[in-house]
């Protein structure tokens, strides 16, 4: 029991003030590499989504984020603690205190991703009735420098909702691989978050072999390296070593050092992206939880 002297951990919605706390303790993480210092003022201007801070011994001590990519579709994302003060509980009660802020505002179904490393997060999750839908790993392959035919077309302005619904069919995106990736956040696919990842996010979206397939691919950058990262492939999945190796000749392609899909890790698929050119990273597998 705390004594009228001890600190007591409270949260709240987080506020431009809590800046410098949480950028001090994000420099402890990832060697210095968290993403967080980045995103902060964006995160916290953007109207769809909201940050929550815990305060322990009057300074920012932790940090979680909850966004609405679209009707129905919630991400939880940013989650972090000190590492000064790890195991004291604090992780624990943020996670539940934005859950619990979901529950009373939010509808429809609640995702995030955890390393396949970090087992605490992955009990908390399942303690808090979260369900794991997948897993998946980051494969990367160069870009080949080729002349020749390339068979992608860039998605025109009218092929929007078109390329929405190619991309829901089972047969084209089965589930487990049929969800949408942009920039670290997951989501059954929308014609909005399509033109999200266009407009916003400047990413690519083409055509393949006169429909017969669809690639979306976005920006990203890890290591100083520039990275073209995939975030949905849809077509027959016997394709996709077609698909990737012309991604992967692509001209569009050709100013990143890496192209890079985080797909789901099973053993057949394994073998048609081996096939292609692409190799995972075992240290990098990311799990999928979600909640209704």
């Amino acid at each position: 029991m705390n004594s009228f002297t001890s600190p007591v951990l409270s949260i709240r919605p987080t506020l431009p003030i809590d800046r410098q706390d949480i950028l001090d303790f994000c420099k402890l993480i990832w060697d210095g590499h968290d993403y967080i210092p980045y995103v902060f003022d964006e995160w916290l201007a953007d109207s769809r989504g909201l940050m929550f801070s815990a305060l322990y011994a009057g300074r920012v001590v932790g940090l979680t984020r909850i966004v609405e990519q679209v009707p129905g579709q919630w991400w939880l994302e940013g989650f972090r603690v000190d590492p000064r003060l790890q195991g004291q509980g604090i992780g624990s009660r943020l996670h539940r205190y934005a859950v619990a802020w979901w529950r009373e505002h939010g509808q429809g179904i609640l995702r995030l991703w955890t390393s396949s490393q970090r087992v605490k997060v992955h009990h908390l999750c399942e303690q808090d009735g979260f369900i794991k839908t997948m897993e998946r790993a980051p494969y990367n392959a160069p870009p080949i420098h080729s002349t020749e035919s390339i068979n992608l077309t860039p998605l025109a302005e009218s092929d929007f909702a078109e390329a929405t619904d190619f991309a829901l069919r089972p047969e084209h995106a089965p589930r487990e691989r049929g969800m949408l990736d942009a920039w670290w956040q997951s989501a059954v696919p929308e014609e909005s978050l399509l033109r999200w990842l266009v407009e916003q996010a400047e990413g690519q979206i083409f055509w393949w072999r006169k429909r017969r397939g669809l690639v979306c691919t976005w920006d990203g950058s890890e290591d100083g390296q520039r990275i073209s990262a995939v975030g949905l492939l849809a077509c027959a999945e016997a394709d996709l070593p077609a698909i990737l190796t012309d991604l992967r000749q692509h001209p569009s392609q050709r100013g990143y050092e890496i192209i890079t899909w985080r797909a789901p890790f099973r053993p057949g698929l394994d073998a048609l992206l081996q096939s292609a050119g692409f190799s995972y990273d075992n240290e990098n597998r990311i799990v999928q939880y979600e909640k209704t």
